[in-house]
């Protein structure tokens, strides 16, 4: 009993630093964060700026966009260019003449063609906020995820420094015949068990700051990183969800794709020439308006026309579709997050109160002699995997609120970032 008491007061501080959070306060929620206030940390507004100029969805759909404002202003007025033409003969009569000519639709094509590239830029706008917030909501999974393994690091570490603190303090009293050699046998195997952990859990904070560091484009350390993993996921509203993004872009692709229908059927009829002509010949010049137009006998466009509708049919198709969908992973979203906020309030009201309260339990059967140091050691080790479990908690009820925002269009995705 005397061994114990001695290991008592460095026991208490290392269980201590495990649970590195104190026990909050009722204003404690209203305390910012050290880490949260420091001037290297990466705050999220700067992880999703910075993503979204790496973002291959986000810069692709930046070019959709473009391409569809080319196409938009290549048929804003005319669909056709103006041609110039000449030709001369060498001969006696020096025969030579000039025309200029300008194609100008009689069946109404540009019209149609003009609404399918307005329905172009719809549907690349649309995918261009659909694309930015996708960005937004990779880059809080990937800080969460980040946040989660540096901090069960953490606890890994906390874990070994107290192994090796009890297996030094146990040899030194086995040195002296005060403690058995099973207890210091047993503390080497729990610092070896504590080493592991710590490896293991170092690697999988390297491959989450390296998955972070590849989604903001530069390198990211654990020393900037924010505390909290529910930082990064907004409460989302529980306002009704109107149309998304990609179900708006869906919408307005089958709007184009129906203009490009009747902008087929109407591209049946070629264009009508409008000019004017100069033409000489054995010294007479002939000057005068000039008009072309050539008229089909055999074929009328039927095979641009039932291309566009085959397109117009898995437009309508992939809309009906996505329709499903969303309608799907909005339900299962907002479900999860109520299951995942009900879940921690049943088990966990207070995950940091509850553990100081375990560690205060298992103080005191240590001090009364009703429990050893093999029992202590399966306590201790459960403390560790509980705090880490928790941990893990915060950051699934992180992973649904944010699966929640992307399923509802929700812009605090974007947070204050554009």
């Amino acid at each position: 009993m005397r061994v114990l008491r001695a290991l008592l007061p460095w026991r208490v501080g290392a269980l201590a630093i495990l649970w590195f959070l104190p026990q909050p306060s009722p204003a404690a929620d209203d305390v910012p964060l050290p880490s949260a206030l420091s001037a290297s940390t990466l705050s999220v507004d700067d992880a999703i700026a910075r993503a979204m100029a790496v973002d291959p969805g986000v810069q692709s759909a930046l070019a959709e966009l473009q391409q569809a404002q080319g196409l938009r202003a290549a048929a804003a007025f005319l669909l056709n260019n103006p041609t110039a033409s000449g030709d001369w003969a060498a001969n006696t009569t020096g025969r030579f003449s000039v025309s200029v000519r300008q194609p100008l639709s009689i069946s109404g094509e540009g019209w149609h063609a003009r609404a399918a590239a307005a329905a172009g830029i719809d549907a690349a706008e649309a995918g261009l906020t659909r694309a930015r917030l996708r960005s937004a909501a990779s880059v809080r999974r990937a800080y969460v995820a980040a946040i989660v393994a540096s901090r069960q690091a953490r606890v890994a570490e906390d874990g070994l420094d107290l192994a090796h603190r009890l297996t030094d303090a146990v040899q030194k009293q086995q040195a002296v015949g005060e403690a058995p050699l099973l207890d210091l046998r047993l503390t080497r195997l729990a610092a070896a068990e504590a080493a592991g952990n710590l490896l293991t859990a170092r690697a999988l904070e390297a491959q989450a700051l390296t998955a972070l560091a590849g989604v903001v484009g530069r390198p990211v350390s654990a020393g900037e990183l924010l505390v909290d993993p529910l930082v990064l996921a907004p409460a989302p509203s529980d306002a009704p969800a109107g149309l998304r993004s990609d179900q708006v872009a869906a919408q307005a692709r089958v709007t184009a794709a129906q203009a490009d229908i009747r902008r087929a059927r109407a591209a049946a009829l070629p264009p009508l020439a409008v000019g004017f002509s100069v033409e000489q010949e054995e010294g007479e010049t002939f000057v005068g308006p000039s008009f072309q137009w050539t008229l089909p006998l055999f074929t009328f466009n039927q095979a641009a026309t039932r291309r566009a509708a085959a397109q117009a049919h898995v437009a309508d198709a992939a809309a009906t579709s996505l329709d499903a969908q969303v309608a799907t992973e909005v339900a299962t979203a907002r479900d999860r997050v109520a299951e995942a906020h009900r879940v921690s309030e049943d088990i966990l009201l207070d995950p940091f109160a509850e553990a100081t309260q375990a560690l205060q339990s298992i103080e005191a059967a240590y001090l009364a002699g009703e429990m050893d140091l093999a029992q202590t050691l399966v306590l201790q080790r459960q403390v560790l995997q509980g705090e880490s479990a928790a941990i893990g908690l915060l950051g699934q009820t992180a992973y649904t609120r944010i699966d929640l925002l992307l399923a509802t269009d929700d812009p605090a995705l974007l947070g204050g970032a554009l």
